[in-house]
This record gives structure tokens, C-alpha cells and sequence, in this order.
């Protein structure tokens, strides 16, 4: 069975089929399927309830089917996890509820990538999502540089060519969780680290995102 990924985000709101004629696919195939109609629902639609609750049917699915750990679920729960956390200038407004689901599968996530034998890459961006939510959605100071530090390591130690990204992402977490949670000055020198680190990458856009963070937190 085809399906456009267009005429699926589509019919989510028209045909109540839908789901059920993507659940008949192949799981991986399935999956894939899920994953995009969750990039369309939060990108396309702004409907953060939408994509948590095709997150949650989708992980329904792999465990009915059996595979509860297939590797396609990574994306999945790595996107939903950061589509919950709210660190971006334009994060969609998440609930409670909402950011505890996605610290819950930030943790599942992890899981998935430590036991799947997933590049040390991908264990330190899910480590440092799961600091995000440390931040924003449990306000664990300690928690939440235990992680960014562990993903900073985790990173640094790899050979992936996104690891300057990551070692300067990992800055910024640490500065971000002193800056709200511990000693503004020690965050503040933190965050003008991971500047530096954005810079040294032409990473301009993460640059913008500190500043505005800066610019709007008290």
C-alpha cells in the first residue's frame, strides 16, 4: 500500500481510516509513515496534542506487532521529546502533562539507542534532550547537568563529525540550567562559551536562540 505523506496529514483530520490503513502496513514502513505525519502535524499544523497522540498509538503499535524496540521508533520518540521540551524561540506551548510524556519517552528512547547498538552520537543527542527536559520540565538542577555533562562525554569521545555541535549544545544546557536553577553568572559564562563553540561552526542560527534566550529570561 502507498500513501503520500501530503494526503496523509491531510486525511488525519478528515478520514478516521487513515490510521488504521497505515497500522496494515509493514511495521517499519508503518513507522516511517508516523514519523513524517508527526513532523507535518507539529510543523504543518502547530498541534502538539496531534503528535503526541500519533506518538503514543505509534509506539502501541510496535508493541503490539512485537517489535517494541524497532529502530524506526528512535526518530519517533526523539522528536517527540523535543517537540515537548520547550527551549526553542518558537516551541509550540506544551502542558505538564505533555512535557512528562516526552521526558518519559526521551528515557524510552534512550533505552532503544543504548540496547540497539545506535552510534555514540545518537546516545548523546538523546541524553541531551533528556537534560532539556531535566530543566524545563522537572526544574532537577543536578539532573539536568548530570545529563548535558554525560552527553558532552559521551560526544567528545566519539569520532562523529557533529560532535563540535554537540560539545556546544552541551555548553549551552550547562548554562541554561545554572543561568534559571543556580548562579546567573556562572550560567551566563557558560552560555558565552557555547557562543563561542557556535561560532567556531557557523552555527548562527543556535547563536540567535541563546540570545533570545538571554533576552527573555529573567
Amino acid at each position: 500500500m502507498s500513501m503520500d505523506r501530503e494526503e496523509l496529514h491531510r486525511k488525519y483530520y478528515t478520514d478516521i481510516q487513515i490510521l488504521d490503513d497505515v497500522d496494515e502496513m509493514e511495521l517499519g514502513k508503518a513507522l516511517a509513515k508516523y514519523n513524517e505525519l508527526i513532523l507535518d502535524l507539529y510543523w504543518k499544523s502547530k498541534d502538539l496534542k496531534a503528535v503526541v497522540d500519533v506518538g503514543k498509538r505509534a509506539f502501541r503499535l510496535a508493541e503490539r506487532k512485537g517489535e517494541p524496540s524497532h529502530p524506526r521508533l528512535s526518530p519517533i520518540g526523539y522528536n517527540i521529546a523535543s517537540f515537548t521540551a520547550p527551549w526553542w524561540s518558537d516551541s509550540i506551548p506544551v502542558t505538564p502533562q505533555q512535557a512528562r510524556f516526552g521526558l518519559d519517552i526521551a528515557r524510552l528512547t534512550l533505552e532503544l539507542r543504548l540496547h540497539g547498538g545506535f552510534d555514540p552520537i545518537k546516545i548523546s543527542g538523546i541524553r541531551w534532550l533528556i537534560g532539556v527536559h531535566q530543566l524545563y520540565t522537572m526544574g532537577d538542577r543536578e539532573a539536568a547537568l548530570k545529563e548535558f555533562k554525560d552527553s558532552k562525554r559521551i560526544a567528545m569521545d566519539s569520532e562523529d563529525e557533529t560532535k563540535g555541535f554537540m560539545d556546544a549544545c552541551t555548553e549551552e544546557g550547562i548554562g541554561r540550567t545554572e543561568y534559571l536553577l543556580g548562579n546567573k553568572e556562572v550560567g551566563y559564562k557558560h552560555l558565552r562559551w557555547a557562543e563561542e563553540k557556535y561560532s567556531l561552526i557557523d552555527d548562527n542560527y543556535s547563536i540567535a536562540e541563546l540570545k533570545y534566550f538571554l533576552d527573555n529570561s529573567t
